[in-house]
């Protein structure tokens, strides 16, 4: 019992603070106890552990992929192997393989989980085999023998891992080792029957960590949507979770399990009135928000007569808008004479959803309209001056390369120059209605140019007034 007694020890040191060897932490250092048991013409020892012959072992292993891992081996074993009672046989010895391992890992996503309690692996050494053998040949009739050893060696095995908590692994393993050294045993006219199997159990852990600049757990390497902000939960890619797949993630969804589009901050509203249904008294019918989602009744003013308006040289007209105040009713508002002197009432806003228009995109900082751009502008200018009563809600959005605060002012930026190009096209600036999000509204969440190229857009929202 007491040749455990080290490996014990070890495990109650490290069992604290070892980490399990992932894609993260991609470094690990194993450290193993066992022996070498013989078998060949001086007897068998495989599967005797009375004969226990103590060695140690320490490896450093690189992560590759969830099937493979890579590593380095040195290790020390003492060989003691007694011949047959009746003859006077021996071999004495101290080997130290030096190899470079491949292991192969079931646990691996496809077979088992990587996280698996029980975790079988095989794996395969090859390197160089150091020390001596010596003892009584069976050659010369026990005389003296010293081989020194300077040889290719390559093992096979398998063995299997116990994950004993998150942040440990035990394992065990059984391989046999080929040498190209003739003779270990003395007995040099037949090499070939010479085999040694290594039995081993140790301990494994990690250590490192790969870059994670916008600090949610995973690494820059496989990060899909590097810049995440802090403390927003993200799923397995490094992007943030959207639960209800409306494409606004949910740390800016203020539905976040209800499917919404962007207008209403990805709560419901059936009827597209920009009014989300919790808030919206009549959630089938589109209304104004001064009159909490419902249609607002219009009144149809009786007509005033032409000579209701200003003589030339009178200025009895408080406010301004040509109508007499005697026949004004509303003579300190400006108003229209259709409205009796009153501003006109409020119009319900019908979103055409039915309509879809290609939004444009910028270079990289870039706030200029490029050609491609103004050719998708072009087709819009002359579908509103096909369409009249139709208006236009612009949406200026960036990627999110740099500071918020920056891209926030260039995304109002994009969408005034877009605003000034339809008013300098001849589309009145009435019809037009902008404002800027900056980077928070994404649509894509890779970080490929592509991927940045399709967030520097500016959205365009059809509606118009019943």
């Amino acid at each position: 019992m007491t040749r455990f007694i080290p490996i014990i020890i070890i495990i109650i040191l490290f069992q604290s603070n070892l980490k399990a060897q992932n894609q993260y932490k991609n470094w690990g250092v194993s450290v193993d106890y066992g022996t070498i048991q013989y078998k060949g013409e001086l007897g068998n020892q495989f599967g005797d552990f009375s004969k226990w012959q103590g060695g140690y072992g320490i490896s450093l292993n690189h992560y590759l992929s969830p099937s493979l891992n890579i590593g380095i081996r040195g290790a020390y074993y003492y060989l003691n192997v007694i011949g047959p009672d009746d003859m006077n046989y021996s071999m004495f010895g101290d080997f130290y393989p030096v190899m470079t391992s491949m292991e192969y890992k079931f646990a691996n996503g496809y077979i088992l989980n990587e996280n698996s309690f029980l975790q079988p692996y095989i794996n395969t050494e090859i390197g160089l085999a150091f020390g001596q053998t010596r003892g009584s040949s069976m050659d010369n009739n026990g005389e003296q023998y010293i081989n020194e050893l300077f040889n290719l060696s390559y093992l096979i095995g398998g063995g299997l891992k116990i994950k004993i908590s998150d942040n440990t692994n035990l394992f065990v393993d059984v391989g046999n080792y080929w040498t190209t050294a003739a003779g270990l045993d003395g007995a040099k006219h037949d090499p070939d029957k010479d085999r040694l199997f290594r039995w081993r159990f140790g301990l494994s852990y990690s250590f490192g960590r790969l870059k994670d600049s916008d600090k949610d757990g995973v690494p820059d390497k496989y990060d899909k949507c590097p810049g995440t902000p802090r403390n927003i939960v993200v799923d397995e890619h490094g992007c943030p979770v959207d639960s209800d797949g409306d494409g606004i993630p949910d740390y800016l969804d203020e539905c976040p399990d209800e499917y919404g589009p962007l207008s209403t901050m990805g709560c419901p509203d059936r009827d597209g009135d920009g009014i989300p249904d919790e808030d919206d008294e009549c959630p089938d019918e589109p209304g104004t928000i001064e009159n909490r989602g419902c249609p607002e009744e219009i009144i149809e003013p009786e007509p005033i007569k032409e000579e209701a308006t200003i003589p030339p040289g009178m200025t009895y007209d408080r406010d301004g808008d040509g109508i007499a105040d005697h026949i004004d009713e509303c003579p300190d508002i400006p108003g229209t004479l259709e409205n009796r002197g009153c501003p006109p009432v409020a119009k319900v806003a019908k979103w055409r959803t039915d309509i879809k228009k290609p939004s444009v995109h910028f270079t990289s900082g870039g706030t200029f309209i490029t050609e491609f751009s103004q050719g998708r502008l072009n087709r819009l200018i002359e579908f509103l001056n096909e369409n009249p009563n139709m208006n236009v809600w612009m949406f200026g959005h960036t990627d999110a390369i740099g500071s918020s605060h920056v891209n926030q002012r260039i995304s109002e930026t994009r969408v005034e120059i877009v605003m000034n190009y339809l008013i300098d096209n001849g589309i009145c600036p009435s019809r037009l209605h902008s404002m800027g999000f900056g980077e928070n509204f994404p649509i894509s969440f890779g970080r490929t140019s592509d991927d940045l190229l399709r967030n520097r857009r500016v959205e365009f929202y059809l509606f118009e007034y019943e």
